[in-house]
């Protein structure tokens, strides 16, 4: 269920420090009109008469100048899903109070001269400074005035200033252009699967045939069922400490009403594997602009949706995904079970299921990391929300640390608040990242966690809010080097993983900077947090350009800067976003995760983004959101996977297994065994190389079933070592 107008009833105040705290501040203000003197009534006259909205002065140079504004859509997760929006406001004073030792910045939004919201910033002491104004997700149209006003201690106004801009103004990003209002998409149909005619004769009694493809392949509503891929039992191979996925589908011959399914308990003798280990999901549709023309979509069946009954009509096709999670004390053995097929209007099916279990149990690939560039859901923290409700906030984003376990992430890459918050000291607020380093520990993240932070020091993308228009170096420098100690102390001294700082995020990008600004930077900010014994990333791809980091995230395998980053002890990762935006096959997703990172010996796997809450285009699966990123859904009780992050998952799965059959070699020649059969098998598997495969149209279903394929044989040959070193 979505709330799309939640806080929108209550005052949207943003105060850092108790407004009452100022003492006779409020009063100096309400008396200030009475007992003005002639020169103060003068200036305010001359002030009005200068100001934007009265025609005198044209905007943005008045005492307090507003550079831009963005409007950016939030995706909240409560006890429901709630849609909101934030205004981000930056700002600069003029330069005749640059003298002002501490300032109180009031920041008011008016729609249609009614106030809308209001926040408050106490003891500023900058020539520039951010505003985020908390709004709701439904905005009429017409006019929007934001007005900033500073104050001195004893409540006298010394700047202020004022823009109004049309509701069609308010953009997603800091730009002075029009953004062209784009058409609806259009849904293209898929292409048609035959249907063979002997299939419907066979099966005309029961009503429905059940069958079977690769999970890393996508079966949508209007597919067809081969004979090759009828199946009347399901069987797998599982190890220990890891999911196993099962899956089929039905295709309804007639209407059948609602379709329940079920299953029991694994058992292998007086060995269990219960049936609260597994869960059942459907596969819902959700709109798709991966790979297609502009201005079009497609419906992707990729959502599991998890629920135990669904609807079926005449000649579709609904597939059920099982994901049994094998524990590690399991026992090995082959399980028997079975998942019962109940439609409303036609007879129940009965489908064996045959799981074996090997006993081999898996295990994180030391110092490998695997992680999502960037993780939002604690940003919300620092918005006004009720104590209950960041409660809700806070567990919400505790599922998400969760269920990144789950699918094989070992660390984490936290995204610091848009703007700078700064409490009655004029001090940055962190709660919210000592909020998310104490639920990562929880969740069993040990190893070093990134924090990515450029928006409180100005180095953030053009585009974006806290830029790099307003880098000061005098300013942010210093302010780089309090939150390094700071945040770092708060770590150590709480027992909490080892933080790494990402200043500045892709700062290489020539397309997203201005005059090189952010390019230069980064060797200095790489300097700052060296000097302060911390660890740095930067998200580039030219290690010594970037200031030689201890981790460098490279948008493309660059074999020479990979080296040049070992050769100086630092980490080199992958920072893969062909996964989340520009490949829908969950096949190409499992390849790079697994296989690529291991033969070309990268330190690390990531992707922008696991869910982009915080820049959303719209409620999440909504056809005409062609920007938005989810690799799993926003959902109360958990986020909703898709097909593609159980393919990561898998592929996370394919390294492990890869670690555990070279361990085992290794073993053997330390005990002079002869391994030429696993070098050799090790050797082949280097070859296997599939990166042409990226949207489904160019993913075989053979590819598919290779990678299957290939983690038996790795299994197999783990298992042969074993017998082998007995």
């Amino acid at each position: 269920m979505l709330d799309m107008a939640a806080g929108g009833g209550r005052a949207s105040v943003y105060i850092y420090a108790k407004y009452n705290e100022l003492g006779p501040f409020n009063r100096v203000i309400k008396r200030r009109t009475s007992a003005m003197s002639n020169a103060r009534l003068f200036m305010l006259l001359l002030a009005v008469i200068c100001s934007p909205s009265f025609g005198g002065r044209p905007p943005g140079t008045g005492l307090v100048n507003i550079e831009s504004a963005i409007l950016r859509t939030r995706v909240v997760v409560l006890d429901r899903v709630v849609m909101k929006r934030a205004l981000y406001v930056a700002f600069s004073l003029a330069s005749e109070q640059n003298g002002q030792r501490r300032l109180h910045i009031r920041g008011r939004l008016a729609s249609n001269g009614a106030l809308l919201s209001e926040v408050s910033v106490e003891a500023f002491q900058e020539r520039t400074g951010n505003l985020v104004f908390d709004l709701p997700y439904r905005m009429s149209g017409g006019a929007y005035t934001i007005s900033v006003s500073a104050y001195d201690d004893r409540g006298n106004e010394v700047a202020s200033g004022s823009r109004t801009l049309d509701r069609s103004d308010l953009k997603s990003s800091a730009t002075n252009a029009r953004e062209a209002t784009e058409a609806p998409l259009v849904e293209m149909p898929h292409a048609k699967e035959s249907e063979d005619p002997w299939l419907a004769d066979k099966f005309k009694s029961r009503g429905y045939v059940v069958f079977a493809r690769s999970p890393l392949t996508y079966i949508f509503r209007e597919s067809r069922p081969k004979r090759h891929e009828v199946i009347d039992q399901l069987s797998g191979q599982a190890v220990r400490n890891a999911s196993s996925v099962l899956n089929f589908a039905l295709y309804s011959l007639r209407e059948l009403g609602k379709v329940k399914i079920s299953m029991s308990d694994l058992r292998k003798g007086s060995a269990v594997l219960s049936k609260s280990h597994v869960r059942l999901a459907c596969i819902e549709s959700i709109p798709g602009t991966i790979g297609m023309p502009k201005g079009q979509f497609r419906s992707m069946p990729a959502l599991l949706r998890p629920m135990s009954e669904a609807e079926m009509s005449t000649q579709e096709c609904r597939r059920v995904w099982i994901t049994i999670k094998v524990p590690k004390d399991v026992v090995p053995g082959t399980y028997s079970g079975a998942v019962t097929i109940v439609p409303e209007h036609a007879e129940p099916t009965i489908l064996p299921i045959r799981l074996t279990v090997v006993p081999i149990s898996l295990v994180d690939v030391p110092e490998v990391d695997y992680c999502m560039l960037m993780t939002y859901e604690f940003v919300e923290l620092t918005m006004p929300w009720s104590k209950e409700e960041k409660r809700e906030i806070y567990n919400a984003a505790t599922r998400v640390l969760r269920d990144y376990r789950q699918h094989g992430m070992t660390t984490l890459c936290l995204h610091s608040p848009f703007v700078l918050m700064t409490g009655g000291d004029g001090l940055p607020v962190l709660d919210d990242i000592f909020a998310a380093l104490r639920a990562a520990r929880d969740a069993g993240f040990s190893r070093p966690i990134v924090w990515y932070m450029g928006h409180l020091i100005q180095t953030s993308k053009p585009r974006h809010p806290g830029n790099i228009r307003n880098f000061d170096e005098a300013v942010h420098i210093a302010r780089l080097k309090y939150l390094v100690a700071t945040v770092s102390n708060y770590a150590k001294q709480n027992g909490l993983p080892e933080v790494v700082f990402l200043p500045i995020d892709e700062p290489d990008d020539s397309y997203q900077d201005i005059m090189n600004r952010r390019g230069s930077l980064t060797p200095l900010l790489v300097k700052v947090i060296k000097d302060a014994g911390a660890k740095s990333m930067i998200t580039a791809e030219r290690y010594a350009q970037s200031g030689r980091p201890d981790y460098l995230a490279s948008g493309q395998l660059i074999t020479e800067e990979l080296q040049a980053a070992h050769a100086g002890g630092a980490r080199y990762w992958r920072y893969e976003n062909r996964v989340t935006t520009a490949c829908d096959s969950p096949t190409y997703a499992r390849y790079q995760y697994g296989y690529y990172a291991w033969k070309n010996k990268i330190d690390g796997m990531s992707s922008w983004t696991f869910q982009n809450t915080q820049n959303a285009s719209g409620i999440p699966g909504e056809a005409d959101a062609s920007h938005d990123v989810y690799l799993a859904y926003p959902a109360p009780l958990g986020p909703l996977a898709t097909i593609k992050w159980e393919a990561i998952r898998a592929g996370i799965d394919d390294r492990k297994l890869i670690d555990q059959l070279v361990k085992r070699v290794t073993r053997m020649k330390l005990n002079g065994k002869d391994t030429k059969r696993y070098d050799d098998f090790l050797v082949r598997m280097k070859y296997l190389d599939i990166k042409l495969c990226c949207n489904t149209t160019s993913c075989l279903e053979a590819e598919a079933s290779m990678m299957d394929r290939q983690r038996n044989a790795i299994i197999d040959m783990i298992l042969q070592a074993d017998k082998e070193m007995r």
